[in-house]
């Protein structure tokens, strides 16, 4: 009950930002006025509620609150615009965190100053600018990945995909303690639909043997180096073995 609610006071507000926007244009017939009114109240609404009526299922986002050196999020601690595939249904343009520590996806509400930890299994899939993660459900003993949200760096033939976690780190420095957040990456391809994990070239050698040109040769001819950029030298060399027969 609360939340058709909250919902009315939303779609009340939507329909008076419309009629001040109506009223500012005088010269248009009644007619016009309404045509737009109701042009103008439909994209509120999608925007505010028709398009996120469900998304806001969750508990709230209760972030660690011990005094840190960082965050613990992914790439910045702003929420940052994106998509998510939530319960089998696709929302654009929400703020989203990706809380590396807990392995949480947390979503802005888009009316109150709060943010809500949304439930792993009714995500699919999600986006945080530019890049795209999905949610893996495996079987820990035929698979050497756990289940948890990856992020998608190349999805052709194989995949390459990147597990994003972040640790607390304690120190004791001149008596005081600190805390800061240790950031590590695990890297896997899907291939034959096995996952590998990917520590070293000699493992991409393995998985991309038998072909015309060796992964050595490759690396060598685009200048790669696995050292100093493993998740680049990755997704080229998975790119282009796909294309090969």
């Amino acid at each position: 009950m609360k939340s058709a609610y909250n919902y009315l006071l939303v779609f009340l507000f939507c329909l008076t930002r419309v009629q001040g926007i109506v009223a500012q244009n005088a010269s248009l017939s009644t007619s016009a006025k309404v045509e737009k009114k109701i042009k103008l109240l439909e994209v509120l609404y999608d925007e505010t509620i028709e398009n996120n009526a469900h998304l806001y299922n969750g508990t709230e986002y209760i972030p660690y609150s011990r005094n840190t050196e960082g965050h613990p999020y992914y790439s910045t601690e702003a929420p940052i615009t994106g998509s998510i595939t939530y319960s089998n249904q696709f929302y654009k343009r929400v703020s989203l965190q990706y809380d590396l520590l807990y392995d949480k996806v947390v979503i802005e509400h888009s009316i109150y100053s709060s943010s809500v930890q949304l439930i792993d299994k009714n995500i699919k899939d999600f986006s945080l600018g530019d890049r795209n993660f999905i949610h893996l459900v495996t079987d820990s003993t035929k698979a050497n990945v756990s289940s948890g949200f990856y992020e998608l760096l190349y999805n052709g033939k194989s995949q390459c995909l990147a597990k994003r976690r972040k640790t607390i780190i304690q120190r004791v420095k001149n008596g005081e303690l600190q805390v800061t957040f240790d950031e590590r990456s695990r890297l896997f391809i899907l291939k034959n639909e096995k996952y590998f994990l990917i520590n070293s070239k000699r493992d991409l050698k393995n998985i991309f043997q038998n072909k015309s040109i060796s992964v050595s040769q490759f690396i060598r001819k685009n200048k790669l180096s696995f050292t100093q950029d493993k998740e680049n030298t990755m997704v080229k060399v998975a790119a282009f073995f796909d294309e090969q027969k």
